[in-house]
């Protein structure tokens, strides 16, 4: 028993070391010359960046912080507006405005207007410039920490929302065979894959989110991503069956709270290989890091603030 008090007081006393040296290097830290990021969406509480990107800072001894805002959509305007007024030097976007924030944004880059859907903003003196790095980010992910070679591989995206838009996207570019967007709207889902045709001249195909049609793609796929929200889950309202999912193929579910998915677990009870969203905010974060700051970004760090 005296080991065991012993052992959770060190651990008090660690928590409490780390916190108040936080609070004092936050002090010292925060300066009139500190450059401030940060992300808008809502939710925002859940999110990992903040984490991420301000441990990266420190490593590099930038004199930044990021921050989240938690931004409703018909602040939208007014928050980006703010950006200009408060000389934010950047933020990243995130649901439900990756779509809507466009029409505010001084420039986009190809795959931004492209694609319609942006997920970094850099400020230039007032000039607010539209990047995307979730797709880019995902796939290289895909390569890089999973070894996967996407050339002649049978896609299936669930949902097309932003998100989901730039990782279309960056799968055609990258060789696969086929891309079925399984989507509510489904005229939203063919325009989409109409587009990439258009600019990949790769074969996508627009299809309904019902379970009959979903599934039949699903059983000859390579690779699942699901993108819906989670309740739908939780209500027992999954527009497929995870048993079809083939044992060979690999499921991401681009959330990550909570890590472990219902979605996942159902199908990594039939052996498939599963990962949650952690990957893509990773890799999508070195990228914006670099847009941010024009600097290599100390990937090892914001690797283990995000896989802690």
């Amino acid at each position: 028993m005296l080991r065991s008090f012993f052992t959770f007081y060190v651990i008090i006393v660690k928590q409490y070391w780390k916190i108040n040296w936080r609070r004092k290097n936050l002090m010292n830290y925060i300066k009139g010359s500190t450059k401030v990021f940060g992300l808008i969406g809502d939710p925002v509480e859940h999110s990992l960046s903040p984490e991420m990107h301000n441990a990266a800072f420190q490593k590099l001894n930038l004199n930044n912080i990021y921050l989240a805002f938690k931004v409703i959509p018909q602040d939208l305007a007014r928050a980006v507006e703010g950006i200009r007024a408060l000389n934010i030097q950047g933020v990243n976007v995130t649901a439900p405005h990756k779509e809507s924030v466009l029409p505010f944004l001084n420039e986009l880059s190809e795959e931004c207007s492209i694609v319609g859907a942006v997920n970094t903003v850099k400020n230039h003196h007032g000039k607010l410039t539209g990047d995307n790095t979730d797709g880019a980010g995902f796939v290289t992910y895909l390569k890089e920490e999973l070894k996967l070679d996407l050339r002649g591989k049978n896609a299936v995206l669930v949902g097309i929302g932003g998100a989901a838009k730039s990782i279309a996207y960056n799968l055609c570019k990258e060789g696969v065979e086929k891309l079925v967007i399984a989507n509510r709207t489904l005229e939203k889902a063919e325009q989409f894959a109409a587009l990439l045709h258009e600019k990949t001249k790769r074969k996508a195909f627009g299809i309904p989110l019902e379970n009959n049609i979903l599934n039949a793609s699903i059983k000859k796929c390579d690779l699942l991503i699901y993108t819906l929200p989670g309740d739908i889950i939780q209500q027992g309202k999954l527009p497929f069956d995870p048993a079809l999912i083939p044992l060979e193929a690999l499921l991401i579910d681009l959330r990550y709270y909570p890590q472990k998915t219902a979605l996942m677990k159902a199908a990594e009870e039939r052996g498939v290989l599963t990962r949650n969203g952690l990957g893509m905010l990773l890799h999508q974060g070195i990228l914006a890091f670099n847009i941010f700051t024009a600097q290599k970004p100390p990937v090892d760090v914001m690797k283990s603030v995000v896989f802690k």
